[in-house]
């Protein structure tokens, strides 16, 4: 059975081929980005998706096998295994609650340990506030959360941003 043991959101990841290791470049919790779009212009655009790339790092352990290899598994997006899997999702919530974005998350059940990396191309419809990370099981035909990080967004005048820097 496989437990989420942390997820961490930073600006890239970088697997070493040879070890297996990963190394998180600048993680981070909060983000200070320019205001969104007026309502009229945001109507005009359908979707407003502010770019900033980022990865969300998932760190998995298998508790049940003690005799399966102790090397990690590092994935890229997701990949399918061939065993029967634990269902797990993932969803991003706006600071108002609402779930912006949903998906199912890959597992490994050969291995372990192992890590996934998401990789993102920005953050839908952002806005000041905190937005959260969560991981679901399914359990008995129901999502259960086992795991959430947030993001806390600040929004300000593209000037005064400039201005700190």
């Amino acid at each position: 059975m496989f437990k989420c043991k942390w997820m961490i959101l930073c600006e890239k990841s970088i697997r070493n081929e040879e070890s297996d290791n990963i190394s998180m470049i600048e993680v981070f919790d909060s983000l200070k980005i320019p205001s969104p779009p007026s309502d009229e212009q945001k109507e005009e655009q359908q979707r407003w998706l502010f770019p900033h790339r980022f990865d969300l790092v998932i760190y998995w352990q298998n508790e049940e096998d003690n005799e399966i290899d102790n090397s990690l598994l590092v994935q890229h997006g997701s990949k399918e295994s061939k065993a029967e899997l634990q269902k797990f999702k993932l969803e991003i919530k706006a600071p108002d609650g609402r779930t912006l974005l949903q998906g199912n998350l890959p597992t490994a059940q050969e291995r372990k340990d192992y890590i996934i990396v998401l990789p993102f191309d920005g953050i839908p419809e952002p806005d000041d506030g905190k937005y959260q990370f969560e991981i679901y099981e399914e359990k008995s035909d129901d999502w259960l959360k086992i795991q959430s990080t947030t993001l806390t967004i600040s929004c300000s005048n593209i000037e005064d941003i400039l201005a700190e820097q």
